[in-house]
């Protein structure tokens, strides 16, 4: 009995099947689903996938603390929302994404996005950035 497909193959010998490790490239033996050679490499290939993704929390951790600093410079005295131009924010160094979604607003219907003490929406036909502090559903402040 043969059986070839891409990247595996079938060799007359006990665990005969002939495998390509994705992560090394070595030529190896074994079960029909095994995908690693047997040395280290799944270990190192699962080792690396983590640490990829640690790093990216990293960077999303600075920029969630970058966009909390730039907001908390524009609106730590005022009480009101405040209107701030939206290249003015970009070119600030403030990061939009969808992270931060409270849902939508009772007041005005939009949905409002939350920062630690402050929240902000965008409104791309005016294009601007209303910022304000967080309140809570009870109205209250959230400091």
């Amino acid at each position: 009995m043969e059986n070839y497909n891409a990247s595996n193959s079938y060799v007359d010998r006990p665990n005969a099947y002939r495998h390509i490790c994705p992560y090394c490239g070595n030529v190896f033996y074994g079960r029909k689903n095994r995908i690693y050679c047997p040395i280290n490499c799944k270990k190192d290939f699962n080792n690396n996938k983590a640490a990829r993704k640690r790093e990216r929390i990293s960077e999303d951790i600075k920029t969630y603390s970058k966009n909390e600093e730039f907001l908390h410079e524009h609106c730590k005295n005022v009480d009101s929302t405040i209107k701030l131009d939206l290249s003015f924010a970009r070119m600030s160094g403030f990061v939009f994404f969808d992270m931060y979604k409270l849902g939508k607003d009772e007041y005005d219907g939009k949905e409002w996005y939350k920062i630690g003490n402050y929240e902000y929406r965008v409104d791309e036909i005016l294009r601007l950035m209303l910022i304000r502090k967080y309140k809570k559903a009870n109205g209250h402040d959230n400091t």
